[in-house]
């Protein structure tokens, strides 16, 4: 028996739902994307951020994403068929308890530059709105734009939750300190104590007599989901993300190195964590463990850093929503508070008021459409 299994795709359904909400410009046409659509909202949403990504990394999210199929609506020009603005989402794992939702993580939101500035984005919103979306819940990991638009426009239905708590541990000190901008002088004088806490992490990664072992995980399979389970379930809401799920969102990525490890007793798995590591940063993405199991934690803390630094990593980083369980043990490891840039929003028209309350969400890196 499956015991976290992902909800069917319903993209047929949400392609055929009823919508006569027609376009209030007749230049444009409003419609919901097909497949065939997917490479020219790519265009719009690389003109839109500036950016040109691998068709490979587009198509990982957009097709391949074992949720279902990306669902956007489009804007369209009549005249020429340009995406002028695209607005959706992924199908993503989301649950209230035991409750299986409706879940979306909203991404790509985006207008073609020739186009911006001229109110396709509020054009749009009321065709979206239509019955088939009611029992969705979609969150998000909006920039300033969009966190600002959610500010002017929201509803009862929509609401900026909060900012994500992120904690850094310094690997070499002077190369964080010049990634935040300080001058020489500067660095000099904070780098004895980043010093000292990277000494702390090393000490916290230390065996120190432990009989924890690891292993590198290369395919996560299902002795896993009852792990995650068992130590991310909440009575609230939260991302259940299940064996074929971590091998798509990490293992499979196609751009980001991603290494997993495990501790395994008698081939059962107890612990596993996941980590995006490179020669600048290393950042935890997953830490899935009892929280109470010391040893266990240092174990799978002690193979990520040991990965970060034979790697060369900088610094290692992590942040989550703030009822995140391992926040006191990353504390202890030495982890320091800082910003994060990154907030996260929701879209939820039928969700109850706790929903729209941050510190009823568990969320963790991966829940997100980048990286």
């Amino acid at each position: 028996m499956d015991v976290l299994p992902s909800r069917p795709d319903e993209f047929e359904a949400w392609r055929t739902a009823p919508h006569d909400v027609p376009s209030p410009d007749p230049r444009f046409e409003i419609r919901r994307a097909v497949p065939e659509d997917f490479p020219r909202i790519y265009e719009t949403v690389d003109a839109a951020f500036g950016t040109r990504r691998p068709p490979s990394l587009f198509d990982w999210m957009y097709l391949r994403n074992p949720s279902g199929l990306a669902r956007f609506w489009i804007m369209t020009e009549r005249s020429s068929g340009q995406v002028v603005r695209s607005v959706g989402g992924f199908p993503w794992p989301i649950r209230r308890g035991t409750q299986v939702l409706r879940g979306t993580m909203g991404a790509d939101s985006a207008t073609h530059p020739d186009w911006q500035r001229q109110g396709l984005a509020r054009m749009m919103r009321p065709p979206t709105q239509i019955e088939w979306d009611r029992s969705v819940v979609s969150i998000g990991g909006p920039n300033r734009s969009s966190r600002a638009f959610v500010k002017n426009t929201a509803g009862s239905e929509e609401a900026l939750l909060g900012r994500l708590r992120a904690g850094v541990l310094p690997l070499d000190e002077k190369r964080l300190l010049a990634r935040a901008g300080l001058s020489p002088r500067m660095t000099a004088v904070f780098s004895p104590a980043l010093r000292t806490l990277s000494s702390v992490a090393s000490v916290f990664g230390n065996r120190n007599g432990s009989s924890v072992d690891t292993q590198e995980v290369h395919r996560f399979d299902t002795r896993f989901d009852p792990v995650t389970i068992r130590y991310m379930q909440t009575p609230f809401y939260w991302c259940p993300h299940n064996a074929t799920f971590l091998n798509w969102r990490y293992l499979d990525h196609p751009t980001e190195p991603y290494f997993a490890f495990a501790v395994i007793e008698r081939d059962e798995p107890l612990a596993y964590a996941v980590a995006r590591i490179d020669e600048e940063e290393a950042s935890i993405v997953e830490f899935v463990a009892d929280p109470s199991a010391r040893a266990v934690q240092r174990a799978l803390l002690r193979s990520v850093l040991e990965r970060a630094r034979a790697t060369g990593s900088g610094w290692l980083r992590f942040e989550a929503s703030p009822r995140f369980p391992h926040w006191g043990f990353f504390t202890l490891a030495g982890f320091l508070p800082v910003p994060s840039p990154n907030y996260v929003d929701l879209y939820a028209m039928e969700a109850p008021p706790e929903a729209r309350d941050f510190r009823n969400w568990q969320l963790v890196p991966g829940d997100r459409d980048y990286r």
